[in-house]
């Protein structure tokens, strides 16, 4: 490894993936592999920026996914809510006939 690379492109995780330093080369490193990278600092030279650049891109990632689920089980607790509420109306709907009779 030289002073310039980051993981070389031989790597196990990055095998297969691309061409050194491209876009999927990225994104085949493990996340070990990203803070190898994120470690050895600036003295990687771009590497160091394209690391870091890999690790936010998965952050937000990560983070997106964890809002969707969020949204989507608030949805999924308003429905239902919403049939439970229907439910007992209907049941008080179904009382209030049977008691006029």
């Amino acid at each position: 490894m030289t002073a310039d690379r980051s993981v070389e492109p031989g790597t196990e995780s990055a095998q297969g993936a691309g061409e050194a330093y491209s876009e999927a080369w990225w994104r085949a490193l493990s996340p070990a592999e990203l803070r190898e990278n994120v470690a050895r600092g600036h003295s990687i030279g771009p590497a160091f920026e394209a690391a870091v650049g890999e690790m936010e891109r998965r952050a937000r990632e990560t983070l997106r996914a964890e809002e969707e689920a969020v949204v989507a089980e608030a949805a999924r607790l308003k429905r239902l809510r919403r049939l439970i509420l229907e439910a007992v109306l209907l049941v008080l709907l179904i009382v209030i006939v049977v008691l006029r009779r």
